[in-house]
């Protein structure tokens, strides 16, 4: 019976959080994995997209300016 106590304590020992489980969530998140060029494809894109978006965005803007412009030339040639 003894032993039986003695092993159960060494194996919750060996489980036990404690410093290093701080220790190996670091080094899980900087370890790489067969998906960050994948991952990092898709940021890419993201941000393209986000430029792409702006670009499109402004040039929206500047054709309602030109046409709220061209319909205030047109008022005025009908008077």
């Amino acid at each position: 019976m003894k032993i039986l106590i003695l092993a159960f304590c060494l194996a919750l020992m060996g489980c036990g959080g404690g410093a290093g489980s701080e220790e190996n969530e670091k080094l899980e998140e900087d370890r790489e994995t067969v998906f960050d060029p994948l991952v990092g494809n898709i940021d890419k894109a993201k941000a393209v997209e986000d430029q792409l978006m702006r670009s499109k965005d402004r040039t929206d803007q500047a054709i309602a300016e030109a046409e709220g412009t061209a319909d205030d030339s047109e008022d005025d040639q009908d008077d």
